[in-house]
């Protein structure tokens, strides 16, 4: 059996420590435990079947997020998202381009300074509104090997409605 940090790499294929974006490599299939759907209005995710939805606040966009054993992920659905282009205060900071939910997604992974595993997407310019045009971002934190493995594969199934 592999380690789960293996199988966590081979989820994504990022560019080296230094952030130039690269083509991800195609996710496998690494399904850590039982899934279940979690509709977040525009879009679903698959999650840990245990994971509890929590409310997160807002002034201008669709917000909300669920936290399971070891991570927890949250999202912003707007003209105002965040486009992850700039994360200070992370290390070991990796950058890649895959196509999920049928539109390109900028994928980040790194760890924070307490040494927390960092996974974050943004799903720009998928389509517009009279404010602009409305993004996705997702970014989850994880305290240990398999909650980075369980947000990977998170951000692998987000599908967008159509």
């Amino acid at each position: 059996m592999l380690p789960r940090s293996l199988i966590a790499l081979a989820l994504f294929g990022c560019s080296a420590p230094n952030g130039a974006a690269s083509r991800c490599i195609k996710p496998g299939d690494a399904s850590v435990g039982p899934k279940a759907t979690a509709d977040a209005g525009p879009f679903t995710i698959r999650l840990p079947s245990a994971d509890s939805a929590i409310p997160v606040p807002s002034i201008d966009s669709k917000t909300g997020g669920w936290t399971g054993r070891g991570h927890r992920i949250t999202y912003d659905y707007g003209s105002y998202s965040n486009p992850l282009d700039s994360l200070s205060g992370l290390l070991d900071v990796r950058r890649c381009i895959a196509e999920i939910g049928g539109h390109p997604a900028l994928i980040v992974t790194a760890r924070d300074s307490v040494g927390r595993s960092i996974v974050a997407g943004h799903w720009a310019r998928l389509h517009d509104n009279p404010m602009g045009p409305v993004s996705l971002t997702m970014y989850g934190v994880a305290t240990d090997s398999l909650g980075r493995v369980e947000l990977l594969s998170a951000l692998r199934d987000v599908h967008f409605k159509p």
